[in-house]
């Protein structure tokens, strides 16, 4: 597969006029992330520390991110439970990028804006979940490979499924 060049995607904060876009993205992916109604997604939005969606031409959305930091009235299971493990922190929610344009830096150009702000914000780590069950094997080498650890694993959706809680120290490349 050829590889798409980075100056073709531009990385922009999720505007209102893209929600739709971002809600469709977002429910195509599931289960990899949990399925949201218009409501939610915009919610969550509005409450996100980060909220980012990169563009291709004509501005098509081919992925975006949602980050939050500690403090939030976020009800998520996983959100509770790197905050009770964690002071410092940035969770982040959701990454979905469009499967037609997997390998081909998107992911990685949202984690580097992620890091780059939860650095800015003084974080001193990312937290995620990847499923293990239903499995989703190419997600947990791709963020071994930007540096992340599991630290734990937990169920979720009473019982419907079971993530692997990873973190990615900022200060040492350690997730501790």
């Amino acid at each position: 597969m050829q590889r798409v060049p980075r100056a073709k995607f531009a990385i922009q904060p999720i505007s209102e006029s893209m929600i739709g876009s971002v809600l469709q993205l977002n429910n195509d992916n599931t289960p990899h992330v949990n399925a949201l109604t218009q409501p939610q997604l915009e919610a969550l939005v509005e409450m996100a520390d980060g909220a980012w969606s990169v563009v291709g031409e004509a501005d098509h959305l081919v992925g975006f991110a949602l980050v939050m930091g500690p403090g939030k009235p976020y009800d998520s299971l996983n959100y509770r439970w790197f905050e009770r493990q964690f002071d410092a922190f940035h969770y982040l929610d959701r990454i979905v990028v469009s499967p037609t344009h997997r390998r081909h830096g998107v992911g990685t150009m949202l984690y580097e804006r992620v890091f780059a702000e939860a650095l800015r914000a003084r974080m001193v780590r990312v937290c995620c979940e990847v499923n293990l069950s239903p499995p989703n094997p190419g997600s947990i080498v791709f963020h071994e490979g930007l540096g992340f650890q599991g630290i734990g694993e937990q169920a979720t959706e009473a019982g419907l499924k079971q993530v692997l809680l990873m973190a990615r120290s900022l200060e040492s490349g350690e997730a501790r």
